[in-house]
């Protein structure tokens, strides 16, 4: 009991620790930028990551800045990472190599004036940054690199209002054309009072009444108070709307809110 105490306590200390770097840095606390530095510092578990952050085995630094700015790899940044929903069933290998290569490429036939449209057919075209985690229904913006590729932020992204502030004439207007065939990471943050069958009426909920796709869930507890997250497979951002209404009607869930 006391090594999950203290398992539990540098966990949650790691996390914090986590939360005000990334904020320092210009970056957006999101699952999958977790996801990148858990693999970038080749842990297996998030959890894993969290306790020796807490611990201080890791140590975040310049190396995790070049990282997520996709300085580590030359500058590649997969689509699949953000949109999960490749089952091709291709190595690991070749699925990279298809990145790289669907990757739109600006042309000066391109007008800049004209809203970008994203669609199923050619949502691998373009670049998710780990700065933001845009999914269909976000206000969103495109932005050309000096690759004259194209990058997709949310408007609301720090990284976006830096590039909006220093490369105005590189920015675009990106809009979502998507018929809710394709699935997107969203991850929901849920604490309150513990009972017996509470987690049971939450996946329910998600499973038989909404219909959702559950990735994972994790429930950490705590004298009689409970904390965890929800990795779900959605839609769009109405999905997320539709699923946190539907959580907060369930009694002794006291926090819902989704980790952007």
């Amino acid at each position: 009991a006391i090594l999950r105490r203290h398992s539990r306590e540098m966990q949650k200390k790691g996390e914090a620790l986590l939360t005000d770097f990334l904020q320092q840095n210009g970056f957006e606390y999101t699952q999958p930028v977790v996801d990148q530095l858990t693999q970038f510092h080749e842990v297996d578990q998030r959890e894993d990551f969290f306790q020796a952050l807490g611990e201080k085995t890791i140590m975040l630094g310049e190396k995790d800045i070049d990282e997520l700015n996709g300085k580590n790899s030359g500058g590649k940044s997969g689509w699949r990472k953000f949109v999960p929903f490749v089952g091709s069933g291709d190595t690991e290998k070749k699925k990279k190599k298809s990145e790289r290569d669907n990757l739109m490429v600006v042309t000066d036939k391109l007008n800049r004036k004209k809203p970008i449209y994203i669609t199923e057919e050619n949502i691998n075209t373009y670049i998710f940054p780990s700065c933001c985690h845009p999914i269909p229904g976000d206000d969103t913006l495109g932005y050309i690199t000096s690759k004259k590729q194209i990058q997709i932020h949310k408007r609301s992204c720090p990284v976006a209002a830096k590039l909006k502030s220093g490369y105005g004439n590189r920015i675009l207007d990106a809009k979502w054309d998507m018929h809710k065939q394709l699935y997107f990471d969203a991850t929901i943050r849920v604490s309150g009072i513990d009972r017996m069958g509470l987690l049971n009426e939450v996946t329910q909920i998600l499973s038989e009444q909404l219909s959702v796709n559950i990735h994972k869930i994790v429930i950490t507890c705590d004298e009689n108070i409970f904390d965890g997250t929800l990795e779900l497979r959605v839609h769009d951002r109405q999905d997320v709307k539709k699923i946190i209404q539907s959580l907060k009607k369930v009694k002794d869930l006291e926090d819902i809110s989704e980790i952007m």
